[in-house]
């Protein structure tokens, strides 16, 4: 029952003209004003109930970090991560009187921090009945570059320009694979300096699983610039920002089908990596290569307490279908990673775990409702 305040109010002046007309001797009559009230009492509350409830929590620098808005029949929560620049709502609808049921996520991005925020919808995360549908992205905007990276170019013939686009969409992918060199590099020192505490041999079949990583991470950005090279940009400047994607609508990224979760590449829309469920556990992951066949990346193995299965690890695969890494994750702690020596032999990863986060969300997510999405914002240490 929804009664707006203008209702209300008009109910308030029919009661009392009624209230006037009473006989307040008349016990009768006493009896109708006692109701009368009761119904507006009644209804205030009715409204009262109805009125928005909003909560804000700030952190210790001030910063507004969450909001949280609800009536009797939905809830909205906010949240901010400054660090990140991003912004999140979450919708909920009641499920009965005391359950919420999730039904979609939106993320924003802020496009311009050095001035006010302004906040664009990058993805929209739809799970209807608390299962997870599908995820849309805002393909007019799917990257922020600085002016300052990119030449002033002609928006209107990005021909000439398609190269140093492709470059410099490519940054975040060359970075990833430098970090990772790094920590090879790392990895190695500590070695050397008997920190690690392994047999030689070990060590070796080791690195030389990562130096394989190495080549693939830039087969991946080989294939990542030849698929830009086919795509028909987008580019828009504002303020000191150039806002780059694609015509047309926003485009699905990901859907649940046939107990399979399967992911696209927002700039090809072609096939990135296909997870297969038993009821709500992860089975496999499969990836695509570039010619669009795909092949084992991981096995999830689970642990069974009562009527309930924990995620034990994860087996990951080479493209040869050769196990290279078992991946330990608990939900409230740490993530690690062994690599595989050969001979049924592991040794522990001591470096950050720099997977790009897309393969992470692809790895981590166990359960049918774990899109990925909404998990990108922890940095994942491994311990030594």
């Amino acid at each position: 029952m929804n009664i707006k305040i203008s209702e209300l109010i008009q109910r308030m002046v029919s009661v009392f003209q009624r209230i006037h007309r009473i006989k307040t001797r008349d016990f009768h009559g006493q009896i109708k004003i006692l109701l009368i009230i009761a119904i507006i009492i009644s209804c205030i509350s009715v409204q009262a109930k109805e009125k928005e409830n909003k909560q804000e929590i700030y952190d210790l620098d001030g910063k507004l970090i969450k909001t949280t808005i609800s009536d009797k029949y939905g809830k909205v929560m906010s949240e901010l991560y400054h660090q990140w620049g991003e912004c999140r709502t979450f919708s909920y609808q009641k499920l009965n009187r005391v359950d919420w049921t999730r039904t979609d996520v939106n993320i924003y991005k802020v496009i311009f921090p050095d001035s006010k925020p302004q906040y664009i919808k990058v993805y929209e995360i739809i799970k209807p009945n608390a299962l997870l549908d599908r995820v849309t992205q805002d393909n007019k905007v799917l990257s922020i570059v600085g002016i300052e990276k990119l030449p002033e170019i002609d928006t209107a013939n990005l021909s000439e320009h398609r190269a140093k686009i492709i470059e410099v969409l490519s940054e975040e992918k060359i970075k990833a694979k430098q970090q990772y060199i790094s920590d090879i590099q790392a990895f190695q020192n500590k070695n050397r300096d008997n920190k690690l505490k392994v047999a030689e041999g070990l060590f070796n079949n080791c690195l030389k699983v990562l130096n394989h990583e190495i080549l693939r991470l830039e087969k991946e950005i080989e294939n990542f610039k030849v698929g830009l090279m086919q795509v028909k940009f987008q580019v828009n400047k504002e303020d000191k920002y150039y806002k780059i994607g694609l015509t047309g609508e926003p485009i699905i990224v990901l859907k649940m089908a046939d107990n399979r979760e399967l992911r696209y590449d927002p700039w090809t829309s072609k096939a990135i990596s296909e997870k297969t469920f038993k009821g709500r556990l992860a089975q496999e992951t499969y990836l695509f290569d570039e010619e669009g066949n795909k092949y084992l990346f991981a096995k999830y193995n689970y642990t069974q307490r009562g009527n309930l299965f924990d995620l034990f690890n994860v087996d990951v695969f080479d493209r040869n279908g050769s196990l290279i890494k078992q991946i330990f994750q608990n939900r409230f702690g740490p993530t690690y990673i062994y690599i595989h020596g050969g001979d049924n032999k592991w040794m522990l990863w001591t470096e950050p775990i720099n997977e790009s986060l897309e393969k992470l969300d692809i790895l981590l997510g166990h359960l049918d409702d774990d899109c990925g999405y909404s998990t990108q914002i922890y940095n994942i240490y491994i311990g030594e």
